[in-house]
């Protein structure tokens, strides 16, 4: 069974259609076609936001903006507001300050 055998275009779980009896054989190549440029058009729009999305993290990380991003999430999460308290330091940034510290502190970074 197939699409050379008339049962139609198979169905998304990999079996034929049980449906494809109502659709025109004359359709049928036309219903394929537009199948495929419809999920072409679709992998073009996930291909593109991916780009979309990382040139957008290179941006936030040239601005170190992640590093604030996760202090003001994790501010949130503990209860406290964006700059008003106690707020927690996120794991990458608490290690890299512990590095600069064990390093010498500010004096090195200058």
């Amino acid at each position: 069974r197939g699409e050379g055998d008339g049962s139609g275009p198979a169905a998304p779980g990999g079996e034929a259609d049980p449906f494809a009896h109502l659709v025109p054989h004359s359709v049928q190549p036309a219903l394929l076609a537009y199948a495929s440029a419809a999920r072409e058009a679709l992998d073009g729009l996930h291909t593109r936001l991916e780009e979309e999305r990382d040139s957008a993290a290179s941006a936030l990380l040239a601005l170190d903006l992640p590093h604030a991003l996760e202090a003001v999430e994790a501010a949130e999460a503990a209860g406290t507001a964006a700059g008003g308290g106690s707020g927690t330091l996120p794991l990458a940034l608490t290690g890299a300050l512990t590095a600069v510290h064990k390093s010498g502190g500010p004096r090195v970074l200058k």
